[in-house]
């Protein structure tokens, strides 16, 4: 969850730029709901597809988004990598990107909390 909370925190830095912004949500996203597997003792798949994580969770209610918003994160994770596979993202998609790994990360962690009272 620490590497979780490092991504979202290189995010939030509106300053940079937006596909750097996109890239650390998407891997905040997924650290996050990988260390939510992870504490459940279930085994982590080597991806970075949110939606592959995401139906492996115990508690699937932890992600609030559709399907489709998972995919549009997953694709910051892993297309980023190789420029001009996508466009730049505006800097409206970076902050988007951001709310959406900031409700993931925090669901990922209070469940953690919750269960280890």
């Amino acid at each position: 969850m620490r590497f979780a909370l490092q991504d979202l925190d290189a995010a939030r830095h509106a300053d940079l730029p937006p596909l750097i912004r996109c890239y650390h949500s998407q891997q905040a996203a997924e650290k996050a709901l990988k260390a939510t597997l992870l504490f459940d003792g279930l085994d982590v798949p080597r991806t970075h597809d949110l939606n592959t994580i995401h139906v492996l969770l115990m508690d699937e209610s932890l992600v609030q988004q559709t399907a489709q918003e998972l995919e549009r994160l997953t694709r910051w994770g892993t297309n980023e990598r190789y420029p001009g596979a996508i466009r730049d993202p505006s800097a409206a998609e970076a902050d988007q990107a951001f709310l959406f790994a900031t409700s993931i990360v925090e669901a990922a962690r209070a469940y953690i909390e919750r269960a280890s009272e």
